[in-house]
């Protein structure tokens, strides 16, 4: 850096190149406030507040506005790409102020039909970490859990129209009596819900309700069938992801949501072969039958709204099908967005290696769900652009799926039912929940 003042920064970028960072391309450069969200933080004024003559800094070039005529002869301005060769050595190039992250991350993508991980990004900087955090890391993934929960409950007499109350919620554990009251992330309630609408917006009190209709014994039988791998207490938090989950077992949990309600075993090596071709190791597709043809494609229904009118809303590519959650954990520790579409299935999560917040407002839609986002936009082209198949046994209304023989309007599943055979949950009934509340 060679001079600062206080409209700019100067540097010097090496063989005869210089640069200038406008105080605009700073903003973000202030001292950090977890408390404070990056949109209300006050904008850094003077680069003098942030750099000094002599300080070594990280730089990118800004996009470069060029003037190109048309073929009928008008002058038409583009953005495009820095490219040192259309720069004179004389003439400063715009930067941008940037630093290694602090903050890391992971993702995981899985073809549902066969398994294969064909992305696997465990952390920015493999020299700086070997730890690898889409296999290794164990987080809670908050709201991403959710989908297990709503598919258990469409086949426990819950449909996407069934009535669900958002409203406080209070828990008392029988055992400990320690008293449990988990709240919306806005801290507020909207009274009774279409279910499809409450997982749309990611209500938590719904879920917990939800919850505790179907059994934690259910739920989690139904996390052992999609392929999760860690030992689930029978508690009611366990619905809103308070069990630590690696991003590659989370996103195979939702490849059977994909893939018909296929689970699906990840195959991050296929085969080796020593060098007479002779096989030394060999991993064949592995399916099973996690969840009905139609519980899944419920479920995608349920997922393409998250996208299309909830949470997930950054995620949308246009022209796709994307369906997915959002996911954040207490004090935004944690960011996720899980998404899928027929062929490929995704997992983004983000955060600090010793936690802590990533700051107000950092949530799984706003964190998570662009990066998403950025990295589907440049392979979507390899995959069909088909939708779900719909199995046999589904009608749909308003967008909706339900099974042929639920009803399809108005249903409001205050007693669910409990199939043949399936596991009974023996917490705290409904009518001992509800004397607990406020």
């Amino acid at each position: 850096m060679t001079a600062v003042d206080g409209k700019d920064v100067r540097v010097a970028l090496g063989q005869g190149y210089t640069g200038i960072i406008p105080v605009s391309a700073m903003s973000w450069a202030r001292k950090p406030n977890p408390k404070v969200a990056a949109a209300n933080a006050p904008a850094i004024k003077d680069p003098r507040q942030v750099a000094a003559p002599g300080d070594v800094i990280w730089v990118s070039a800004e996009e470069t506005a060029i003037t190109e005529t048309t073929a009928k002869g008008r002058k038409e301005q583009k953005t495009v790409p820095f490219d040192p060769a259309t720069v004179k050595k004389n003439t400063p190039i715009t930067l941008r102020l940037q630093q290694e992250p602090l903050v890391q991350g992971a993702i995981a993508s899985v073809e549902p039909q066969s398994g294969d991980v064909v992305a696997l990004i465990g952390g920015y900087q493999f020299g700086d970490s070997h730890f690898n955090r889409a296999t290794q890391a164990r987080r809670q993934p908050g709201s991403s859990f959710k989908p297990v929960v709503y598919s258990t409950a469409m086949d426990f007499g819950f449909t996407p129209a069934s009535t669900v109350l958002d409203a406080p919620f209070v828990y008392v554990n029988p055992y400990t009596n320690e008293v449990w009251r988990p709240s919306n992330y806005e801290h507020n309630y909207k009274g009774e819900l279409p279910l499809h609408t409450a997982l749309a917006l990611s209500r938590n009190t719904c879920t917990v309700r939800v919850a505790q209709q179907v059994g934690v014994a259910n739920i989690v039988q139904r996390a052992k069938a999609l392929g999760l791998e860690p030992h689930f207490p029978q508690e009611l938090a366990i619905s809103l992801g308070a069990v630590a989950v690696s991003p590659l077992n989370l996103t195979q949990a939702y490849a059977a949501f994909a893939n018909q309600g296929l689970g699906v075993r990840p195959r991050i090596i296929t085969s080796i072969n020593d060098p007479q071709g002779r096989v030394l190791y060999k991993q064949e597709v592995e399916h099973w039958q996690a969840v009905s043809p139609q519980n899944a494609y419920i479920m995608d229904t349920l997922l393409k709204e998250v996208v299309n009118a909830g949470t997930g809303g950054r995620a949308k590519i246009e022209g796709r099908i994307i369906a997915g959650k959002t996911g954040t954990t207490n004090d935004e520790h944690d960011a996720w967005f899980m998404g899928f579409s027929p062929y490929l299935v995704t997992g983004v999560y983000v955060g600090y290696d010793q936690v802590q917040s990533l700051g107000r407002l950092e949530q799984g839609g706003r964190t998570a769900a662009p990066i998403f986002r950025y990295y589907r936009s440049e392979v979507e082209d390899r995959y069909p652009k088909d939708d779900f198949v719909m199995p046999e046994g589904i009608v749909m209304s308003d967008g909706l799926a339900f099974k042929a023989d639920q009803p399809i309007q108005g249903a409001s599943a205050t007693a669910a039912t409990t199939p043949e055979g399936a596991p009974v949950d023996t917490s705290e009934g409904g009518e001992d929940l509800m004397r607990q509340m406020f």
